[in-house]
């Protein structure tokens, strides 16, 4: 591919050249984070902005000013931070981020901050859902088409794969993890 090697590996020289193709080398990118995320993620990505030839920077904000300005397009954020879990096991619960009808203009409540617009994805995504319960080998098989379009077209770049392991005794009880506060929910712990 483009973006790797076979291996799994960047391959930032192809990268390097497609930024030089595109004329867009050496232009000014503010990569937007927020304030209780572990920065070495942006920072990773200011690194490789730099490394690709463009003038980057990174800019924090407090938690809920940077949901407010990070899906509102009349704020044009370049590139932002955000964390995604599933809602519910089904693929709907992150294609329906990027569907034409996510769009949401000037207002911080837009699903779909990509501005990602695609009929075909969408056509897919609306066949694959009607299929899923009475046909899911041929579901699974648009999931897979609509997924290659979206993986190709990148609106979105997974960074990386959030894991964290707590580990309790036996005599707790009602353990429970926030991912905002990275951590459990103390206060709704119970010791036996």
């Amino acid at each position: 591919t483009a973006s790797g090697t076979a291996t799994g590996r960047p391959d930032l020289a192809t990268a390097r050249r497609l930024v030089e193709r595109s004329g867009t080398r050496g232009a000014h990118v503010v990569v937007q984070s927020f304030d209780i995320l572990d920065r070495s993620v942006p920072e990773v990505m200011v690194r490789t902005l730099r490394q690709l030839g463009y003038d980057a920077s990174l800019r924090v904000l407090p938690v809920d000013r940077h949901f407010e300005t990070l899906n509102d397009t009349s704020k044009r954020v370049q590139i932002g931070v955000s964390p995604w879990i599933a809602d519910f096991p089904s693929p709907t619960t992150f294609f329906d981020l990027f569907a034409c009808a996510s769009i949401r203009r000037g207002t911080p409540v837009n699903p779909n901050g990509s501005q990602f617009c695609d009929r075909t994805t969408d056509r897919l995504v609306a066949e694959a859902k009607q299929l899923q319960a009475t046909d899911p080998v041929r579901a699974q098989a648009l999931w897979s088409r609509a997924e290659r379009r979206l993986v190709d077209q990148a609106p979105l770049v997974a960074a990386y794969n959030f894991s964290n392991t707590d580990l309790v005794a036996e005599r707790v009880g009602n353990y429970q993890y926030n991912w905002i506060s990275g951590g459990p929910l103390l206060d709704q712990l119970w010791v036996r």
